[in-house]
């Protein structure tokens, strides 16, 4: 599609995290964020096509897991007009009024950790926690976005009780 763009972000040792930048007739949507510490990473995919994220109408958060909503907020910090868009279900754990799942799961093992897997664990909630975002768009299934209302919205939970994904009509 000429406009949609597949972005490879690269993050830390050898991994990769894709967000999806969408031109959708002049309106920048970017479909995820990537990891904490990853927003210059993400703004020079994004330069690469041709964009600015300063320019950025809209942030869609699939779900809650670190490697989609880790630079949320710098996304919203270079841009200051992106809106940030998440499923009613996830935006207490992108918000961190409540602990993501997968944090919450792994802060029960705690005591169980070695002292290696705790100072790990511990510099990833911190990273994590400071990555929180306010949500200014609350979505639920078939909900119709984009300034031609033609980015439907599909709640897929399973991987999360809010994942969503997008169709682009």
């Amino acid at each position: 599609y000429n406009n949609v763009y597949l972005l490879e972000v690269n993050g830390p040792e050898t991994s990769s995290y894709c967000p999806v930048l969408i031109d959708n007739d002049g309106e920048l949507i970017l479909v995820d964020s990537g990891m904490p510490g990853l927003s210059e990473n993400l703004k020079s995919e994004i330069a690469a096509c041709g964009f600015d994220m300063a320019e950025g109408d809209m942030l869609i958060l699939t779900h809650q897991a670190t490697d989609h909503v880790g630079s949320a907020n710098n996304v919203k910090l270079y841009s200051g007009k992106t809106h940030i868009v998440c499923h009613s279900a996830e935006r207490e754990y992108i918000e961190w009024t409540k602990e993501p799942i997968k944090v919450a799961q792994r802060k029960k093992d705690y005591d169980k950790m070695s002292d290696t897997e705790k100072l790990t664990f511990d510099r990833f909630y911190m990273a994590f926690k400071a990555s929180a975002v306010n949500i200014d768009i609350i979505v639920e299934n078939n909900d119709e976005i984009g300034k031609n209302s033609n980015i439907l919205i599909k709640h897929t939970p399973g991987h999360t009780p809010g994942h969503i994904c997008i169709y682009i009509k």
